[in-house]
């Protein structure tokens, strides 16, 4: 189809994959297409298809995209573009005609507002609600200086100066000092302190970058302090009333300054509720050691540290600026803000009042490990991860995916504490409703590593679904013990099949296979005894590979009572994505043992991982069932594999009735075959029927699809050999529509039908099966 072949030649990955018009209906490929040629991002498009609902609402924001930018007689419902061929294909026609315009990428945002901005006829205009505008966004809003209100500075009250210092102390900007106050006008001329205090608000590195630590001149400063005030800016919430003010910031104006001041505390702090509800604890310990938790937004005020050493200055910043003129001068500016001393602060640690068990210890140790963080303790205490801090920051850098600014080699105790000090202070701004307490505080840390255990256990209570860093981002709700313990099981579970030589001991080492198609057919192929043709070994190509991992998906799409929200997407797998294969085979796995499926929704995994407690039907899977890679690919019309039936069959006794008849007229059929079973997934296709027509009949049945890729396909083979033995006068009647039942593998109609051949044909079977 020449519509398929303009598809493919897209420079778009996705399109390269599309082999008819079946693969566009999900609505990903269309999606892809729409934002190369209009150069739009398409948000929330879902590339996991699991769902007829999951393609309709790809549809519906394809549709809201193109409502305006295609003519409408191509608009249709998003049903329609699932259901009818001639719609989908009328909409990728017509993109065909269009030149693509490389003009820059636009967003949603940006189409919906020009469409906004565009002004409609007078006479339509007036019967137009006026629509009204929502909020700008945070970096929406112009910096643009207002014109219609100039803010007169007004003096600040000692006591606000107060509540400001204590604020900054506790956010360990400055340090208590009789004469800090005074200096607080002239440290923020340069600009540096408001930086620092506005990136240690925001929890991240550097959110205001490119400060010039040593500023030289009135220039530099200057430059400073329009960074930190452009930043603030893009808070719609902030008192704008010194916003604009940075010339009076550089002249000290401490009027300005401790204004600005106050309006940042006022931007990042969250006013108290009244009457907040009651508030529930985390008992870390059967002792007094707790991790109470706010659900109220009220601000928690940190316990102030016990100063035992008295500081004589600003924490970073040199208090001896000397103020200058409006011209050209040096500037004396403090150095990088740091984390306070470890020796000039600390924290006394109630020792009485606190306990952790050995049991929590483990619980901790096995959570570390699950989460694949090998962990040794050491003798020295510089090189032991958990008592210099790098463990807690690798664990803080895991759970949060932010990277923290630590020191690899700590050689000092004030190393060590600012390691404690960078994960504590990413763990506080993520969660604030925390209070401040002896386990997560820096200084009790470096003192104690109990302390530093029990809040590696409240970490582990506070992310109980953090998961490995090769499942990020992770959809399995298990949690990291959760999913080890699963990746044992399912390796056990494919090591007892004897598929792989040597047998695998990591789950890792089953990606690969997985990935290239070959295992997912072998195990698919042994435990539904449904053999699959045209396998490419080793494939060398990912179109090769993806299509092994089609023909095994396509038998488990089949199987009744089997689980079906991993069996939708071949990209995944080709992937390696380590969720999506847990989660597959775990499905594959239940079903093996007889469990029920699961229902699709929210739920899904609401029953755990399944460990296998106990032990799996025996006759599930025959035991002597010994297929190697050849005889599971190998067509059916091979020689090799004929030369290779007479001994299974002879050893095996049991063989039901039609299969014994089909063998004795020399039939070609999957020596797998049963006809026991209420489901019998090898008719699905309607080669094999066709195939035993073509064999009674002594005729080759013509435009018998091979490998059918649709429903359509199959059920069209079923009837052309149905159609053959309607000549027959002898063929029941009731029999004649029967496509829709072999189509679905029943059991009971699929028996009658080889019943009514047998007797048809008047072929007696020869018994080659009984002892002599």
């Amino acid at each position: 189809m020449m519509i398929i072949d303009w598809v493919n030649s897209l420079d778009i990955p996705s399109c390269t994959l599309a082999d008819d018009l079946q693969d566009l209906k999900s609505g990903c490929v269309v999606a892809d297409i729409v934002s190369w040629i209009y150069d739009i991002d398409l948000p929330n498009i879902q590339h996991d298809i699991s769902s007829r609902d999951d393609a309709i609402t790809n549809w519906c924001i394809i549709l809201e995209i193109l409502i305006d930018l295609i003519p409408d007689d191509l608009l249709a419902r998003p049903e329609e573009f699932l259901d009818d061929n001639d719609a989908l294909l009328r909409l990728i026609e017509y993109f065909t005609t269009i030149k693509k315009d490389n003009k820059g990428r636009k967003t949603i945002k940006t189409i919906q507002k020009d469409i906004r901005n565009t002004t409609p006829p007078k006479e339509i205009k007036e019967n137009i609600p006026v629509q009204q505008i929502p909020p700008k966004a945070i970096g929406d809003t112009p910096n643009k200086k207002p014109e219609q209100i100039r803010y007169e500075p007004r003096p600040v009250p000692e006591i606000l100066k107060e509540t400001l210092i204590d604020w900054l102390e506790d956010l360990h900007v400055v340090r208590k000092d009789q004469n800090v106050i005074s200096f607080i006008p002239s440290i923020c001329r340069t600009g540096v302190m408001l930086c620092d205090l506005v990136n240690r608000l925001e929890g991240r590195t550097e959110i205001i970058k490119g400060i010039e630590r040593n500023p030289k001149n009135r220039t530099q400063a200057l430059a400073n302090i329009n960074k930190v005030l452009e930043y603030l800016r893009t808070f719609p919430k902030i008192n704008s009333r010194y916003l604009w003010s940075a010339k009076e910031i550089i002249e000290g104006d401490e009027y300005v300054i401790w204004g600005l001041l106050d309006d940042i505390k006022g931007l990042f702090t969250i006013a108290p509720k009244a009457k907040p509800p009651p508030v529930p604890v985390v008992n870390i310990s059967n002792q007094n050691i707790s991790l109470p938790i706010a659900n109220s937004q009220e601000k928690i005020k940190m316990p102030k540290p016990i100063i035992k050493e008295t500081c004589k200055s600003m924490r970073s910043y040199s208090s001896s600026m000397k103020k200058f003129s409006n011209k050209s001068s040096t500037i004396i500016t403090p150095r990088v803000s740091r984390p306070p001393s470890a020796r000039s602060i600390k924290s006394e640690i109630p020792k009485s009042s606190f306990k952790i068990t050995g049991e929590m210890k483990k619980m901790v140790l096995n959570w570390i490990q699950a989460l694949g963080i090998e962990y040794e303790p050491c003798s020295n205490m510089n090189n032991d991860i958990l008592r210099n801090g790098l463990l807690v920051c690798e664990l803080m850098r895991l759970v949060e995916g932010e990277s923290i600014r630590i020191n690899p080699n700590p050689k000092s105790s004030q190393a060590i504490y600012e390691n404690f000090y960078s994960a504590v202070m990413l763990f506080r701004n993520r969660h604030p409703e925390v209070q401040s307490s002896p386990i997560n505080t820096p200084e009790c840390m470096v003192e104690s590593p109990d302390i530093v255990y029990a809040f590696l256990y409240a970490l582990m209570t506070a992310y109980p679904y953090a998961a490995p860093l090769e499942y990020l981002p992770c959809t399995l709700p298990y949690g990291a013990v959760g999913i080890r313990r699963l990746e044992i099981v399912v390796v056990n579970w494919v090591e007892s099949l004897n598929l792989l030589q040597p047998a695998p001991q990591y789950f890792s080492e089953l990606v690969p296979e997985l990935k290239k198609g070959v295992l997912l057919c072998v195990l698919t192929s042994k435990i539904t005894m449904v053999r699959i043709y045209n396998i490419i070994p080793d494939p060398k190509t990912e179109q090769s590979a993806i299509n092994n991992i089609r023909k095994g998906l396509e038998v488990l799409k089949k199987l009744p009572r089997m689980s079906q929200k991993y069996t939708w997407s071949e990209k995944d797998i080709y992937k390696g994505n380590y969720c999506f294969l847990l989660g597959l085979l775990e499905d594959i796995m239940r079903w093996a043992d007889g469990l029920p499926p699961r229902k699709n929704g929210p739920d899904y995994h609401k029953d755990g991982p399944y460990l296998r407690p106990n032990p799996p039907p025996e006759n599930k899977i025959p035991k002597n069932h010994e297929e190697t890679f050849n005889t599971t690919f190998g067509s059916s019309n091979s020689p090799k594999h004929s030369e290779k039936i007479d001994p299974i069959i002879e050893e095996n006794e049991e063989l039901d009735e039609y299969s014994q008849w089909l063998y004795s007229i020399g039939a070609d059929f999957p020596r797998s075959l049963t006809f026991r079973d209420e489901h019998i997934p090898e008719f699905t296709t309607g080669v094999l029927i066709s195939n035993i027509v073509s064999h009674l009949e002594r005729v080759k049945i013509p435009g018998i699809e091979k490998e059918p890729r649709s429903r359509a396909s199959a059920i069209q083979n079923i009837n052309k050999a149905l159609v053959v033995l309607k000549k027959n006068p002898g063929f029941p009647k009731e029999l004649h529509t029967i496509a829709e039942e072999i189509f679905l593998g029943n059991g009971t109609v699929i028996r009658r039908l080889m019943k009514e051949l047998m007797n048809l044909y008047k072929a007696k079977p020869v018994n080659r099966f009984s002892k002599k």
